[in-house]
């Protein structure tokens, strides 16, 4: 039998023992969370839970590469910086992660408040057409998701076949009814509603959705005016692709299918 004595000390060395043991689990976790930009780290990195309840399908996806090596076209907006991938940073990031090896090509034009957008749609079929690379994705936000748009259609069938996914952001020429348009969260919102730019260019962006539409994916915010012009206007709206983890999530999951 044990005196008082030693089992209060065997008792305070199984206390003690629990502690540690709890202490080195939690720092385990919180080391394995740092990892993962969960705790600290980028903020920007935006690792939510949107993010981490695609990671096991995007990493099946990636295993089935379909592209030995990929090029994405970035198509900035109206007074953007010529280098900038905004609104799709953290996008790239993802789909560099899954798929490392990718180039990336920033479209040339002035990107300015004239939406001179034929410019850039010029550079993405010059650039498509002179470049080696097996496989493309094109992204565009804003002017740059019209500049896009307007360059589909000039892409010859051998190009068609080598661009394997597009993705657009808040775009003026979002023709309504087509599957491949959704809202921020997913869902049918602003699917029936018109860009701002798309009035009256039935003949031309019709076509380019009823032939692009399962190579497209088209987010458009509710409430975002610019692509979709009878849900209101709310400046602010506009912007918020950037930050929304889901929409990034969404859109770098699209193009990792199909690379």
């Amino acid at each position: 039998m044990f005196s008082v004595g030693r089992k209060l000390l065997l008792c305070a060395l199984i206390t003690i023992l629990t502690v540690c043991v709890k202490v080195i689990a939690l720092n385990g976790f919180r080391k394995v969370a740092l990892g993962n930009g969960m705790i600290g780290g980028n903020p920007y990195s935006l690792k939510t839970d949107a993010h981490h309840k695609s990671r096991l399908h995007a990493d099946n996806l990636a295993n089935k590469k379909l592209c030995s090596s990929y090029t994405m076209l970035v198509a900035r907006g109206t007074r953007s910086s010529p280098k900038t991938v905004r609104p799709f940073e953290t996008m790239l990031t993802w789909i560099r992660e899954y798929l490392p090896g990718g180039e990336l090509y920033h479209v040339h034009y002035p990107a300015d408040v004239h939406q001179e957008w034929g410019r850039g749609s010029d550079d993405i079929v010059a650039f498509i057409s002179k470049s080696t690379s097996p496989c493309f994705s094109i992204l565009g936000y804003s002017q740059g998701a019209a500049a896009v748009v307007d360059a589909l259609p000039k892409l010859p069938p051998a190009d068609f076949k080598r661009v394997k996914a597009v993705v657009l952001f808040g775009n003026p020429l979002k023709w309504p009814g087509k599957d491949c348009i959704i809202d921020e969260k997913g869902q049918t919102s602003t699917r029936n509603t018109f860009g701002q730019k798309a009035h009256g260019r039935k003949d031309k962006y019709q076509l380019v959705y009823d032939k692009w539409e399962g190579k497209m994916l088209d987010i458009c915010y509710f409430n975002d005016g610019v692509c979709g012009d009878t849900d209101g206007i709310h400046p602010n709206t506009h912007a918020q692709y950037e930050g929304d983890s889901k929409v990034q999530s969404m859109g770098s999951t699209f193009v990792i299918e199909r690379l």
